[in-house]
């Protein structure tokens, strides 16, 4: 699960969103081609949907805002998005390690008022071919920041612990953390890495920052991964955010889910929306410059 925040809220409590209703007018961005890359596996090309609403809460007339929000990762284990249209957008930012963000001008807002910000997006899935390039990035995420503690003494001694006796140390940490962690429904906002280490408690988040944790105070690199499972082209449902850990075995990125248990395996399945950064003060996947506007994702 996740949250849609403003510039205001760095928090990270789970809410539940709800399709939005009402339209406005827009304009679509023109569809933008990355650049081509091969994939390790044969691939199929999907297409996905979906959008966000904001609905100004305040009783006043908000003259203008801005919003910013996800689109599909550029590049990772498991996709290459090729195009990304969005509706209103007047730009497409990357921020260097394969997040994409679409900006969005919301103009003026009566009170109660709703627009909506849509975005679509061709994408190439299946584990790709690493590059060697990507060694340079996977250094990002071998220290210690805000959501993967990896510098903690309980995260390090547990760390050293399960890497004794060698071999797929990253499998066996993946493995180790879908076992330890029991799928507690009832935990609405992070728990964090640290205290779902010494409670076995935490649903998808837990498990991926765990993993990520074990794994950068193992020397490898390892980061978190926000977006859908998907089984071909599809309208992304909300309720159905999963966060899942990528780790650098040295030659490329690969995938570890261990709230689900697998392991370098469905990647095809796996559509990212945000890797997770230090830098970011939330995680996410739309943000506006004005508190007073409710933010939620639609289908």
């Amino acid at each position: 699960m996740f949250g849609l925040m403003t510039d205001g809220d760095a928090s990270m409590n789970r809410r539940q969103f709800v399709m939005g209703m009402g339209a406005v007018a827009v304009s679509p961005l023109p569809f933008r081609a990355a650049a081509e890359e091969p994939l390790a596996v044969p691939s199929h090309r999907i297409v996905v949907k979906y959008g966000f609403s904001f609905v100004n809460r305040s009783g006043v007339l908000i003259p203008a805002a801005r919003a910013t929000c996800c689109a599909p990762v550029k590049a990772c284990s498991s996709q290459r998005c090729v195009r990304v249209a969005a509706s209103g957008s007047d730009s497409l930012s990357p921020d260097g390690v394969g997040n994409q963000f679409a900006a969005f001008a919301l103009g003026a807002l009566a009170p109660r008022a709703i627009t909506l910000c849509r975005i679509q997006a061709e994408i190439d899935m299946g584990r790709r071919v690493a590059d060697p390039s990507e060694q340079a990035d996977a250094n990002l995420f071998l220290a210690p920041d805000r959501w993967v503690p990896s510098g903690h003494p309980e995260i390090a001694r547990a760390a050293q612990r399960l890497a004794k006796g060698g071999g797929d140390v990253a499998r066996r940490l993946c493995l180790w953390v879908s076992g330890h962690l029991r799928k507690d429904a009832r935990v609405r906002s992070s728990l964090g890495a640290v205290c779902a280490l010494q409670t076995g408690r935490g649903d998808c988040t837990e498990s991926a920052t765990l993993f990520a944790a074990l794994c950068r105070a193992n020397g490898i690199p390892a980061r978190v991964c926000g977006g859908f499972l998907v089984r071909g082209s599809a309208v992304l449902d909300p309720s159905g955010f999963h966060n899942w850990a990528e780790f650098h075995d040295g030659v490329g990125w690969r995938l570890a889910d261990p709230n689900l248990g697998r392991f370098c395996e469905h990647e095809e399945q796996y559509v990212a929306l945000l890797i997770w950064t230090g830098e970011r003060s939330d995680t996410g996947l739309a943000r506006t410059d004005n508190p007073a506007l409710d933010v939620r994702m639609l289908g």
